[in-house]
This record gives structure tokens, C-alpha cells and sequence, in this order.
């Protein structure tokens, strides 16, 4: 990583991201990868977009599939076979999954790369945070940014690396300890409740990118609710957050994030200690009542 700095970003340390729908959009990729493997299996079972989308408020995959068919198919989830059967589906999409992965069919999300790029020439240090297992993730990766790209990365964790999914604040919280930085110290890019509720409730402050699937979920907590990170060629939209500067950037990079992250941790600034409070309150309650539906690994 450079130690190069372009400009002094004077309480932002580090960047973590989540990966499924914040890094690349791999959201219909997985939808997808589960269908094939309900047809795959001679059953007449489909996830339409609403399904998915609703799905995705709990964290991980076969959780998911356990969920639905606990709503749709109960019966199916008595018995000894029970297990076997969320193996074996699980297992056929995650293969499905990465052959749509390998076909180069899972694009970046707009402004990922530049702002990766921004954070490594100013000697920030980069994590990943995400409920999907290691080796798929880290695959992910290689696919989208490139190979060798992984080691642009200071901590990487998985499924494997957190006792509990988000919107648990475990891993953010494990995190940040792996970078030797403080909770504050960082800010998390999000795409999902779950996540934010995650983050705000570790203490790391927190931008959300909505995709096709989140753009109507509360992000009580964030900094801001984005469209995505931008480009030159079709800008952000700013959902919900902090003012626009007089004169708004296409894309949502480094500099634009450092100063909102600054003015939530930075003592008498906007975002203050009690204001940081109220969010991790409200995250609190919302992690709460979206831990019902989430279980543990």
C-alpha cells in the first residue's frame, strides 16, 4: 500500500466495506445462482425480485433459504432430512453462484475502484466485512478488482471470522481490532439495514449506497444514503444525509466521505458524541428487531 497523501484526512483511518451489494452487484447473481438450483432439483420453486428483496433483510444464504421455507414449506424443515436438503441446496447455488462469478457476469459498483485507488494513494488502510464465506469473497474480489487485489487489502474478514452475522456489530467490531484502530477511527460502506445496524452499533460511523433491492429500507444511523459512489458520467443522488456542498461532486470519493466522517466524530462539530449516541440507540433497537431474523452461523 502507498503512503503517498494527496490531502490530510485528519480523523479517517481506515475504510471498511461491505461486499455483496456494495463492492459489486452481486444481489441478482445470487437470486439468480437459487433459482437455477431449485430448477436443478426438479422443484417448482422461484424467487421472484420481491422475495429476494425481502430475503435480504436476513444475513446469509442458507439462513435465507432456511427462512422461506420455514414461511412456505415447513414441513420440509421436520424430520432428519432436514438438514440434507438445506446442504445440498445451498451447495448446488453456491456452485451456480460461481460459475456466474467466473463468467465475468458480476460488475463493480460505480465509483468502487476510484475510491479504493483514493484510499491507497492517501495510506488509508482498506478491510472487507461481509457474511459471505471467506474463500467465495476473497474470489470476488480477484474477479471484479483484479488478481493481486487482494493484498491491497489490511484485514479481510468472512463468515468464518465473526461469532455473529449483522446486524450483530461482531464483526465490525473485529474489524476494526485486526486494523489496531478504534471504532470511530473508520467508516463503513453499506448497502443493507442489517449492515448499518452493524456498524452504528460497533461505534463506526457509516455510509449507506441503496441498491435495487434496499433503496426503501430505513438507514437510521447513517451519514448519508447514497444512490452509489458516482462517476463523472452519472453522478450520486444524495438520498438522505448531510447538506451538499455548493458545488457537488460527481462521485462520492475520498475527500467528500473523509469530511463527513470528520464532522461526526470531530468534538463540537455536527454529529457530535450525544448525536452518535441517539444513532447507535436507533441502531440498537432496529438490530434488535432484525436479530429476530437472523441466525447464528
Amino acid at each position: 500500500m502507498s503512503n503517498r497523501k494527496t490531502f490530510h484526512t485528519r480523523t479517517l483511518k481506515a475504510i471498511i466495506f461491505d461486499l455483496d451489494g456494495t463492492i459489486a452487484e452481486t444481489e441478482d447473481a445470487h437470486r439468480a445462482a437459487f433459482n437455477r438450483a431449485f430448477a436443478a432439483a426438479g422443484l417448482g420453486w422461484h424467487w421472484d425480485p420481491a422475495t429476494w428483496s425481502g430475503l435480504l433483510e436476513i444475513a446469509g444464504g442458507r439462513n435465507r433459504l432456511h427462512a422461506w421455507l420455514a414461511d412456505n414449506r415447513p414441513e420440509l424443515l421436520q424430520g432428519p432430512e432436514a438438514t440434507h436438503l438445506l446442504d445440498t441446496l445451498h451447495g448446488a447455488k453456491d456452485r451456480l453462484y460461481r460459475e456466474i462469478l467466473e463468467a465475468g457476469e458480476i460488475p463493480l459498483r460505480p465509483g468502487i475502484r476510484a475510491l479504493i485507488e483514493e484510499a491507497r494513494a492517501e495510506g488509508l488502510k482498506i478491510a472487507i466485512a461481509t457474511t459471505s464465506r471467506r474463500a467465495i469473497a476473497q474470489r470476488v474480489i480477484e474477479c471484479c478488482l483484479g488478481e493481486g487485489a487482494l493484498a491491497w487489502f489490511d484485514a479481510f474478514l468472512g463468515h468464518e471470522d465473526a461469532t455473529y452475522r449483522k446486524p450483530h456489530p461482531d464483526i465490525y467490531r473485529r474489524a476494526s481490532a485486526r486494523l489496531r484502530l478504534r471504532p470511530r477511527d473508520c467508516l463503513a460502506l453499506e448497502d443493507s439495514a442489517i449492515g448499518v445496524a452493524s456498524a452504528v452499533a460497533a461505534g463506526v460511523p457509516v455510509v449507506a449506497t441503496v441498491n435495487a433491492y434496499s433503496g426503501d429500507r430505513p438507514f437510521e444511523g447513517a451519514l448519508a444514503v447514497l444512490s452509489d459512489l458516482g462517476a463523472e458520467a452519472a453522478p450520486f443522488r444524495r438520498m438522505a444525509g448531510p447538506a451538499e456542498p455548493a458545488q457537488t461532486p460527481a462521485r462520492a470519493g475520498l475527500a467528500l466521505l473523509s469530511a463527513w466522517h470528520e464532522a461526526a466524530v470531530a468534538p463540537g462539530r455536527e454529529g457530535s458524541a450525544d448525536r452518535r449516541r441517539r444513532a447507535a440507540d436507533g441502531a440498537g433497537r432496529l438490530s434488535d428487531n432484525l436479530l429476530a431474523t437472523s441466525f447464528r452461523p
